[in-house]
C-alpha cells in the first residue's frame, strides 16, 4: 500500500483481500517474523493451469552482499499442499511442484528463482523460474503489472537432498538480489 488514493466500493474489497494475502505471505524486514494465517490459507488459488512450468534439477549459489527486500509475491503451495506455519514434509523419491507467484514491476529485466537452503548441512540450491501464469488476483490488488506472475516449477525426484529448508524466492537485477520470503519450509526425506 505504497500511496493513499480514494477508494470505491470494488476498491475496498481489494484491499481486504491484499491485507487477508499479506498475512498468507510477505517479507518481514529483518528481526521481524512472518505473520501465517491458517483460516487465510483455505482461500489460496490453484496455480492456473497456464502457469509456466519448469522441470529443472536445482543448482547450487553462493549469497551475495547486496541483498534487499521484496514484497510482492507468495510462495502458496507445494504439490497439492498449501503452506501453513509449520514444515511440509515431503519424500526425497519422488517429484514435487512449487506454486505461487511473484511480481517485481520496478526491477529492470529481473531473474527470478526459487530458492532452498538448508543451514544445517550448509547447503543452498536454486532453480530459475519464469511468471507466466495469468493471476486477475493479483493484479486486481497490485496493478496490472502483476498480471502474468503465477509460476509452478517441477523438481524431479531425487533432486532435491535430505535437509530441512528454508523455501522463498529471489528476484536478482542489476547486481541486488531481493529476497522475498513467506516463511515457508519443507522437511525432505527418504
Amino acid at each position: 500500500m505504497r500511496s493513499r488514493s480514494r477508494l470505491g466500493g470494488r476498491a475496498v474489497t481489494a484491499v481486504a483481500l491484499f491485507a487477508s494475502l499479506a498475512l498468507v505471505g510477505c517479507h518481514e524486514p529483518a528481526g521481524q517474523s512472518t505473520a501465517s494465517s491458517e483460516t487465510a490459507s483455505a482461500t489460496v488459488p490453484q496455480a492456473p493451469a497456464n502457469a509456466a512450468t519448469a522441470t529443472d534439477r536445482l543448482s547450487a549459489y553462493t549469497p551475495v552482499s547486496k541483498v534487499s527486500g521484496l514484497s510482492t509475491c507468495n510462495l502458496e503451495r507445494v504439490d497439492d499442499l498449501v503452506f501453513q506455519a509449520k514444515p511440509i514434509e515431503r519424500s526425497t523419491t519422488q517429484a514435487h511442484s512449487f506454486s505461487g507467484w511473484i511480481a517485481a514491476p520496478s526491477l529492470n529485466a529481473p531473474t527470478f528463482w526459487l530458492r532452498f537452503d538448508d543451514k544445517q548441512a550448509n547447503r543452498r540450491l536454486q532453480v530459475r523460474l519464469n511468471p507466466t501464469g495469468a493471476r486477475e488476483d493479483v493484479a486486481e490488488l497490485i496493478g496490472k503489472a502483476a498480471l502474468n506472475s503465477g509460476f509452478k516449477v517441477s523438481l524431479p525426484g531425487d533432486s532435491l537432498p535430505v535437509g530441512k529448508y528454508h523455501v522463498y524466492l529471489a528476484a536478482q537485477s542489476g547486481g541486488i538480489t531481493y529476497i522475498c520470503d513467506n516463511g515457508r519450509y519443507v522437511d525432505a526425506a527418504h
